[in-house]
């Protein structure tokens, strides 16, 4: 049996599961799968001429991290204005676009664009 589990009849003999050390080992596996995803889906960004300096690699790493991930986090803002604002201007729509624009900076990237100016331009 893949999982453990206690069966615990209720009074209204509804029945519960509990769950032990296998789930946690089930999720520190699905999260170790997923960490290992989201850096293979970095490395596919980071230039070869890049991946020669370790430095620089580091650096693109946590560029292109932040820039993949920071749309998720970043556009909960507009998304809280839109909803709580009883009447929503256009603002809150440019905002959401500049914050959703940094996906653009991986492609940009991968591309062959140099990683200082477009580091410098996407903090402006």
């Amino acid at each position: 049996m893949p999982h453990e589990v206690a069966r615990i009849d209720g009074g209204d003999s509804m029945d519960f599961l509990i769950l032990t050390r296998n789930w946690r080992e089930f999720m520190k596996t699905k999260l170790s799968r997923v960490i290992a995803d989201l850096d293979r889906l970095v490395n596919y960004f980071i230039p070869p001429k890049i991946t020669v300096d370790r430095d620089a690699r580091n650096r693109a790493h946590v560029f292109l991290v932040s820039h993949i991930l920071g749309p998720f986090i970043g556009n909960v803002v507009p998304i809280a204005l839109y909803v709580l604002d009883p009447a929503p201007g256009y603002q809150v729509a440019v905002l959401a676009i500049s914050i959703t624009s940094f996906w653009i900076f991986p492609f940009v990237l991968r591309a062959g664009a140099p990683y200082d100016p477009l580091a410098l331009v996407s903090r402006i």
